[in-house]
């Protein structure tokens, strides 16, 4: 029973030396790249959501009763509609912040505060028949 438990342990020991000399990892100087290495590429540049344009020229801009910064108040002369989820995706418009809606005023599309019924942007002529 001696020599079973001898033999066991000296097993068990070599057994445990020989798997963490398979498992190190050779040194390897971290400041420097390996020889050869190309560095990938940058990522792309990505668009920030809720990007708002500058608004046009004077002279392109269509005469509207609303401005960017103003409240928003209903005109006669115009039906406005919410812009459903659905009418987003078929403009290509990006989901609207929290505490703001998308609203159609004849063919603009206006991004209205909720709160304070300020139009923050104003995209011109977004809807076409």
């Amino acid at each position: 029973m001696k020599v079973y438990v001898k033999s066991l342990a000296a097993l068990l020991a070599v057994g445990l030396f020989a798997s963490t000399s398979v498992l190190a990892q050779p040194y390897r100087d971290n400041r420097r790249p390996p020889p050869g290495h190309v560095p990938p590429p940058p990522p792309p540049a990505q668009r920030v959501d809720h990007y708002t344009p500058p608004p046009p020229p004077a002279a392109h801009r269509p005469n509207r009763p609303w401005r960017e910064g103003q409240k928003f108040h209903r005109s006669p002369k115009y039906k406005y509609y919410d812009v459903s989820t659905r009418d987003r995706k078929r403009y290509g418009l990006q989901p609207p912040p929290r505490g703001y809606r998308y609203m159609r005023a004849g063919d603009d599309i206006l991004l209205i505060a909720i709160g304070t019924s300020i139009i923050t942007n104003i995209i011109y002529d977004a809807v076409r028949h």
